[in-house]
């Protein structure tokens, strides 16, 4: 039992070592990066954070103007605050497609139906929620998102690996445009 224990512990060690390390590499790609953002993309990504504060504040029983009235805040000061956090994760999201096109990292449905299986065999809600959330677009752009973030970083980890030693592999600056309002800024390939 000690063993196992001790088997367990080291692996979650060593995950959570890998996982810092494919952090550290995704940065450096997000550094060397250039990213042109249209302000519509901004704003369509700014009321999507809107939307889910309201969904987690009605959660929580409580409205977004109560919120706001206890933040000592306009919605207008609020999706200002946003706009930051709007425009980093549109950043990250295209700096990570273009890195998966440029790669050839794809994923497919089912690779999607694998990890939503993975995903909701563990679940303690007898499936029924994570399964009804995973079928939805959204709950499947998730996934696919996540996926291919993984998969990135596995890349970008064997890419140094590789080079570890010798000349590293340093991420090169690319610029990215995402002007058109029908661009895809999350990371899924089908």
């Amino acid at each position: 039992m000690r063993a196992n224990v001790l088997e367990q512990l080291t692996n979650q060690a060593e995950l959570s070592s890998r996982r810092a390390f494919q952090d550290e590499l995704l940065e450096e790609i997000f550094k060397g990066s250039t990213v042109e953002i249209s302000s519509l993309l901004i704003d369509r990504e700014i009321a999507h954070l809107m939307e889910s504060q309201q969904q987690s504040l009605k959660e929580r029983n409580v409205s977004m103007d109560v919120y706001l009235e206890q933040m000592g805040k306009s919605e207008d000061e609020l999706k200002d605050e946003l706009r930051l956090t709007a425009t980093e994760r549109l950043e990250k999201s295209l700096v990570i497609q273009e890195f998966s096109h440029i790669e050839n990292i794809k994923i497919g449905d089912d690779d999607i139906d694998t990890e939503i299986e993975q995903i909701t065999s563990t679940s303690n809600d007898g499936n029924n929620d994570a399964r009804k959330f995973f079928k939805s677009s959204n709950g499947r752009a998730s996934i696919a998102n996540s996926i291919v973030r993984r998969r990135v970083c596995e890349k970008l980890e064997e890419i140094a690996i590789q080079h570890d030693g010798s000349e590293k592999r340093t991420p090169t600056k690319k610029k990215t445009s995402a002007t058109k309002e029908e661009g895809d800024t999350d990371g899924t390939q089908h």
